[in-house]
């Protein structure tokens, strides 16, 4: 899934974010995220890059296993959130 929400920016090794609507607690699982994370986003240039709050939930996916809860619940807030303000 594309959304026209990309609230990820990525230049270089700094990744930030724009704002966005969350709950207290999913915002502690999307600034976890950036940071454990973020890495998996690194663009293949040196020009800088949005991505969606489900692409990197699709990073995730794609390179660690949901078997770990704490993995798990990273995932879903960045899916949950993503839908929320998409």
């Amino acid at each position: 899934m594309d959304s026209s929400f990309k609230p990820i920016i990525v230049h270089l090794k700094t990744v930030g974010v724009d704002s966005f609507q969350a709950t207290g607690d999913e915002g502690e699982l999307v600034t976890m995220a950036l940071v454990d994370f973020g890495f998996l986003l690194q663009p293949p240039d040196l020009k800088t890059h949005r991505y969606s709050f489900d692409q990197l939930a699709d990073q995730i996916e794609a390179n660690f296993s949901l078997d770990n809860p704490r993995t798990a619940a990273v995932v879903e807030a960045l899916r949950v959130v993503q839908n929320r303000n998409a």
